[in-house]
């Protein structure tokens, strides 16, 4: 016999969240989806049933891409790699010449 149970909490950004998880034992398989705000149903649970289901109201949060500014996570100090690389090619491409006696 199938199980339902509903879970209700928030977002980061304070949206209501209805998460319907189904469960059915005999069978070891479980379904859950999500329902956030007024927006379509997503599915975010298909396999083995789990030991908390309540824990898919959180991870609503890390369906979201998260915003990327593009800069550097710390400061590079010394020669940057583009200028490594340049420095290494120019290196490759000397040619010595070649003295004959």
């Amino acid at each position: 016999m199938p199980t339902i149970r509903d879970f209700h909490g928030t977002t980061s950004r304070d949206e209501a969240v209805h998460v319907v998880y189904l469960e059915q034992r005999d069978a070891r398989a479980a379904f859950a989806f999500v329902i956030v705000g007024d927006a379509l149903p997503r599915i975010v649970h298909w396999g083995r049933p789990l030991s908390d289901p309540s824990t898919l109201v959180a991870c609503v949060d890390a369906l979201r891409p998260q915003r990327v500014s593009g800069a550097l996570d710390e400061t590079v100090r010394g020669m940057d790699g583009r200028a490594a690389f340049r420095r290494a090619r120019r290196r490759r491409r000397t040619v010595l010449p070649i003295r004959r006696h």
